[in-house]
């Protein structure tokens, strides 16, 4: 059995690597079977939020003006 593993969540733009950017990290740190620490960040993709997807995630853009972008934030 895993005792400690990180399981990550990100909200993206679209399933292309090529078009499509991060624009938030969630991370939870779990140690034999409890959370320890969490992790959670928006990241600015460098283009508008598409409206699909703030419909989708509910992050819109005012949510990632002041982010990092994705390089700064990974």
């Amino acid at each position: 059995m895993i005792r400690d593993y990180v399981a990550l969540d990100l909200e993206m733009t679209g399933l292309s690597p090529r078009k499509d950017a991060i624009l938030e990290i969630g991370a939870v740190k779990v140690r034999d079977m409890e959370v320890t620490e969490t992790y959670t960040a928006m990241v600015n993709p460098g283009f508008p939020v598409p409206e699909h997807v703030t419909e989708l995630t509910g992050i819109t853009d005012e949510m990632v003006k002041d982010a990092p972008l994705e390089k700064e934030a990974l």
